[in-house]
């Protein structure tokens, strides 16, 4: 009955730890889902950093954004290659780290009067560097906190040398012409008094032409009358001729084709009548064959009739001899074969028996004699079995406990429940967790229970470097300490003097892993020698692992907080800087818009539900060659450093746009980058100027000709 009970209660402790394992799992499930979350959401986070960030880095526009104390905060990457520097390494410099005084204070100047105004402010200003020079558009933009007050300045600028080179060529081009009409004017003068006195020597010239034309008019009439007559007459010559020829080959045809088709019908009928004799006789032969041997068939089949009567009865004879012959044999055969597996039978269950009879005398036997072994052994299993379970009971509680914590501190208040417990598992004076801070290369004590140590306080941090933690974390495995050993630990670890000063006998330090990484160590103290054996080593791993999971836990919660914090500041600083931008960006794909920021919007007039997700809104006759390039610049096609093309505004209106483009990869897949620069003013002035030149320059070509056609009728 006794041992029914305890199998009871072994059933019942097994369903207990099975029910406790399954909670877990169930919060083991929460936690990922929990983790999963937040992955999810630094996963978005990280995405959106990484569009702004492939804009900011192909932006081909010079960029920084400063505090208002006129201090750098970022810049792109364009920008900090003027400056010789990566763009994370110019935050907290000023301009006087890059730029002469003089122009240093000329720029901050300009950046405070902007923040005090409010206003957004665009200038030309000149820029250098590497001993370059050149001219560029300025544009200075406030940016305001949430509460709506200057905290700081967004600057962007970029080259327009060449357009301003453009617009002193045109303006040299116009003054050249007007000084080239002026001097057609005073030619044109020159050549109106030489035309007239060449026209009156035309004139002249015209009443002598008429007399001689009269002339050559009567003469040519009679000349055309006689070459009419000679005309006729040839003509009717000529169709006789040709009437005759015509004839004549007519007659020659008819005669070829009836000579030939006469020839061809007589050859055809030949042919056919030798066929058919050589058919007639071949039939002929055939038959006589047939006849041949449908006699001879006519024979045999009388002599088999014959033959085959007066064999039928001895073969019916035969058969029935043969089929009596066979049943006996199978009958005998049959018999013999039963009485070979009778005897195999007998055989094998008589040695069956034998076998049996040898176990049964060999199992006795042993009863006999290990019966009282046995009863020890169980014994002993049933004292390691209520151990283990009790080991196992108190770890499993300590996981769930530990496992549904969040912050470090929870995880130290609800560990501090369960010490009287882990003392009836591991005797000790004094519990303590030490943190491992590998970027400091320190160590710090975070949690402390039982005996205090007046020279290591909780939250003193002290160098990692020749301490026993560090050994533990290098090796990943515990660290024991006892009395046989202790002079070689205190000269390999000077640490370990301040716990053995303190009185302790017995060092356990135990690593805190978490995923292939030490977080700390778990120091087990006692003030007894020799107190920590293999047992309770192997436990204190079990309780090191529960805590580590919890530390590993926290940490990661810490972290992920941090990055997530980190990417929230970064995404709204690149979202800011892309919005703000005085430059239009827009992203497409597939000849889509994906992503279009405020100057894009404004420059085309359309809001982002109309623009994003949607064809984009090219204007027609410069549609299909310009979706033509996009596909190629998407394939992979080095796209040129810029293109221009005419877009189609909300409105109606055609809007001119230079845009440099850059293959990109945009959510994980290729893209590409505009930045588009709205040079319709400057179109429109140059189609301007074009119409103005037109009548000067046709007056121009005028003149050409009729200066042309003068020196030609001179030579």
């Amino acid at each position: 009955m006794s041992v029914e009970n305890k199998t009871i209660e072994k059933l019942q402790t097994i369903e207990k730890l099975i029910n406790e394992l399954v909670e877990m799992r169930h919060q083991i499930i929460e936690l990922k889902a929990s983790e999963m979350q937040r992955q999810m959401t630094a996963a978005a986070l990280q995405a959106l950093e990484n569009k702004y960030k492939t804009i900011m880095e192909n932006l081909p526009q010079k960029l920084f954004v400063k505090d208002k104390n006129s201090v750098y905060q970022a810049c792109n990457e364009s920008f900090a290659r003027d400056l010789k520097i990566k763009p994370e390494e110019i935050a907290g410099k000023t301009d006087l780290d890059f730029f002469p005084r003089e122009l240093a204070e000329k720029y901050m100047a300009a950046e405070k009067r902007v923040m005090e105004s409010g206003l957004v402010e665009e200038t030309e200003e000149d820029y250098s560097f590497d001993d370059q020079k050149m001219t560029v558009r300025m544009i200075r933009i406030p940016l305001r906190d949430e509460k709506g007050e200057v905290s700081g300045i967004l600057s962007t600028f970029w080259d327009i040398t060449q357009e301003k080179q453009k617009e002193e060529e045109i303006k040299k081009e116009l003054s050249y012409k007007e000084e080239k009409i002026r001097e057609l004017g005073s030619q044109l003068e020159e050549i109106r008094s030489r035309l007239e006195r060449e026209i009156a020597q035309r004139n002249l010239l015209a009443e002598e032409f008429a007399k001689n034309k009269a002339y050559l008019e009567e003469e040519l009439h009679n000349r055309q009358e006689e070459l009419q007559n000679t005309n006729e007459r040839l003509q009717a010559e000529i169709a006789e001729h040709q009437r005759v020829a015509t004839e004549l080959r007519r007659v020659q045809e008819e005669f070829s084709m009836t000579k030939a088709a006469l020839e061809e019908k007589i050859l055809a009928y030949t042919n056919e009548l030798k066929v058919v004799q050589e058919q007639r006789e071949q039939e002929l032969a055939e038959q006589k064959r047939l006849r041949e041997e449908l006699a001879q068939a006519q024979e045999k089949i009388l002599y088999l009739e014959n033959k085959a009567a007066e064999s039928s009865a001895e073969l019916n004879k035969l058969k029935e001899q043969l089929a009596q012959e066979i049943k006996q044999l199978k009958d005998a055969q049959q018999n013999l074969e039963q009485e070979k597996e009778k005897r195999t039978n007998l055989e094998k269950e008589l040695n069956e028996k034998n076998e049996e009879l040898a176990l049964w005398r060999e199992e006795w036997q042993k009863e006999q004699n290990t019966r009282k072994s046995v009863e020890e052994v169980l014994q002993k299993k049933e004292e390691e079995l209520s151990r283990l379970l009790q080991e196992s009971s108190l770890t499993s509680e300590i996981g769930k406990v530990l496992g549904s914590t969040i912050t470090l501190e929870e995880t130290y208040q609800r560990f501090a429940l369960f010490a009287d417990e882990v003392k009836k598992l591991i005797p000790f004076d004094r519990l303590a967790i030490t943190i491992i801070n590998p970027e400091d290369n320190t160590l710090q004590i975070s949690y402390a229970l039982g005996k205090e140590v007046a020279n290591w306080p909780v939250g003193e941090v002290r160098p990692l470097a020749g301490s026993s933690a560090e050994e533990v974390m290098r090796t990943k495995t515990s660290l024991l300490v006892q009395e046989e050993n202790q002079e070689e630990a205190r000269e390999r670890f000077p640490d370990l003097q301040t716990y053995l000063s303190a009185g302790f006998r017995s060092l356990l330090l135990v690593p805190l892993s978490f995923r292939e990484r030490v977080l700390g160590v778990l120091n087990i103290l006692s003030t007894e020698k020799n107190v920590y054996s293999q047992d309770v080593l192997r436990i204190a791993e079990k309780l090191a692992a529960q805590m580590a999971g919890a530390l590993g836990k926290g940490q990661q919660i810490l972290e992920q907080q941090k990055r997530e914090e980190i990417l929230k500041v970064a995404e709204e600083k690149f979202r800011v800087v892309v919005e703000k931008s005085p430059v239009g960006i827009w992203v497409s794909r597939g000849g889509k818009v994906i992503y279009a920021n405020s100057k894009c919007r404004d420059v085309l007039g359309y809001t982002w539900e109309e623009i994003v997700d949607r064809n984009l809104p090219i204007y027609s006759p410069d549609k299909e060659r310009t979706m033509e390039l996009l596909t190629k610049w998407e394939e992979g096609e080095m796209p040129p450093a810029s293109y221009i093309a005419r877009f189609s505004h909300k409105d109606g209106q055609i809007k001119w746009l230079e845009n440099k483009t850059a293959l990109v990869s945009w959510e994980g897949q290729p893209a590409l980058i505009h930045f588009l620069n709205d040079i319709t003013q400057r179109k429109n002035i140059e189609e301007t100027l074009r119409q103005s030149i037109e009548p000067f320059r046709r007056l121009v070509q005028a003149v050409e000709d009729i200066v042309a056609a003068l020196k030609e009728e001179a030579q």
